[in-house]
């Protein structure tokens, strides 16, 4: 069923502060680097909130959450922030400020979670860093929520909030193995995606994303 609309919306704090703490923590070292600081900060910055495996000596018990706000470069954070923005306003609106962070956080958490026990299993990158975890586990909870809204897809092209969560989770899971036609060429072209995390994070949105089993959806207001 299509969101209901809602004369009287909230102030979106929980979705503005995680974007903008994702925007903060890639410009900021931007930044002071402009203004003749040391780029050694940015790889600072990473090697204190990106999450390496727990065996590793730069480990942190923050790690597991904070790798979820670095990000590796321009079209990383975009996807992510524009992610973000398209999913966690109308789930915010309709379920509360804490709901979207514990539901955020738990994707995180859970994205990190299998992409440690598994990556060195498919060799993915040992360390993980961005917010796509959380976004993918947002992504299926709006999809739980909004089954019916439609959303881009492509340019051009929308598609319900079902079937893009689907067409996400089949392509990551698609492109989990080489051997399969195509996904070896394809997983080149996008580049040190970490498949496992985005399988992971909507793992977490499967668990704790799903609507109240009772009121909803709440009925539309004229």
């Amino acid at each position: 069923m299509s969101r209901p609309p809602s004369p009287a919306r909230p102030p979106d704090l929980v979705s503005r502060g995680l974007v903008g703490v994702c925007l903060l923590l890639f410009l900021g070292p931007l930044l002071l680097w402009l203004l003749g600081g040391s780029p050694a900060w940015t790889q600072r910055l990473h090697a204190l909130l990106a999450l390496p495996r727990p065996s590793s000596p730069d480990f942190h018990l923050w790690q597991p959450l904070t790798y979820a706000f670095i990000h590796g470069g321009w079209i990383h954070l975009l996807f992510n922030v524009l992610g973000l923005w398209l999913f966690a306003p109308p789930l915010e609106e309709v379920r509360g400020r804490q709901w979207l962070l514990e539901t955020f956080l738990a994707s995180v958490l859970w994205a990190g979670i299998v992409h440690v026990l598994l990556a060195p299993w498919l060799q993915e990158s040992a360390v993980l860093i961005g917010a796509s975890g959380g976004l993918y586990g947002l992504m299926v909870a709006f999809a739980l929520h909004f089954p019916e809204e439609r959303l881009p897809l492509l340019p051009g092209l929308e598609v319900k909030a079902r079937t893009l969560a689907l067409v996400y989770g089949g392509l990551e899971l698609y492109l989990l193995f080489p051997v399969l036609p195509g996904a070896a060429w394809l997983d080149q072209q996008l580049g040190h995606v970490a498949h496992l995390a985005h399988l992971g994070g909507m793992l977490g949105g499967l668990m704790l994303g799903r609507p109240p089993a009772t009121g909803w959806p709440p009925p539309a207001t004229r």
